[in-house]
């Protein structure tokens, strides 16, 4: 018996398919993919109408959500750094030596601060300050919860001016080792990991131009910390 073949309604090529809700022959051009087999278009024009109007929403919704958690989470980064910082200063104060400044997990107590050689060390051991040297003992101590890495390379001196002078590596440890007059124990020059409740006494010396004279430390307890300004020049000092 002759089979009869079958055509697309629409572009009259030869096809064995046919739409699974009103069995229209339709070629491969013609067919949707739907959840019940498939159809010809004319049969789910409104639904896929729908299913473009609910895609488009949603993912419009997946892309505010996503901006504004991060907006979110800057903001919180933001003001826990911030608070940390006014509670390590005392909010109304600002330290001096002698007082604690906290700065990320780190509290800091700067012990002595003195400016006036222009070497350390003897012989071959021995480095000589572009001005003079300042030097700066303090103490760190991690009073958070967690471990939390001390670097020295992130303290910085301040003038009235506020510009900014850093360590001088090669000096501080030449000092460490006794070359500076003052023997004692290796003391702490690398960045370390301090576990909760560690504390770590140090020494920086800071190569200053002649003619300036460093009123301030700002002490960083981390990496992209806001910092814990001390004075040097007197024990406290009202803000603002």
């Amino acid at each position: 018996m002759a089979t009869t073949e079958l055509k697309c309604e629409k572009h009259r090529t030869p096809t064995h398919l046919t739409c699974a809700q009103c069995g229209k022959p339709s070629c491969t051009k013609c067919l949707v993919w739907t959840e019940v087999g498939q159809k010809c278009r004319d049969c789910v024009p409104n639904k896929a109408g729908a299913e473009r109007s609910v895609i488009v929403p949603l993912a419009v919704v997946a892309v505010l959500v996503v901006a504004l958690l991060a907006v979110l989470g800057a903001f919180s980064r933001g003001s826990s750094d911030e608070t940390v910082a006014e509670r390590g200063n005392q909010g109304r104060t600002q330290p001096g030596i002698g007082q604690p400044a906290r700065d990320g997990a780190l509290t800091f107590v700067v012990t002595s601060f003195e400016c006036g050689p222009e070497e350390v060390g003897f012989g071959d051991l021995k480095k000589t300050a572009n001005g003079r040297y300042c030097i700066l003992v303090f103490k760190a101590t991690n009073t958070s919860s967690r471990p939390t890495a001390f670097s020295p390379a992130r303290q910085t001196l301040l003038d009235a001016q506020r510009r900014q002078f850093g360590w001088d590596g090669l000096a501080s440890a030449i000092y460490h080792r006794g070359q500076g007059g003052r023997d004692g124990p290796e003391q702490l020059l690398g960045t370390q990991q301090l576990n909760p409740s560690a504390v770590v006494e140090t020494t920086l010396l800071f190569d200053v131009p002649d003619g300036v004279n460093p009123e301030m430390v700002e002490l960083h307890g981390g990496a992209g910390t806001l910092g814990a300004t001390v004075r040097l020049t007197e024990p406290a000092a009202r803000i603002g």
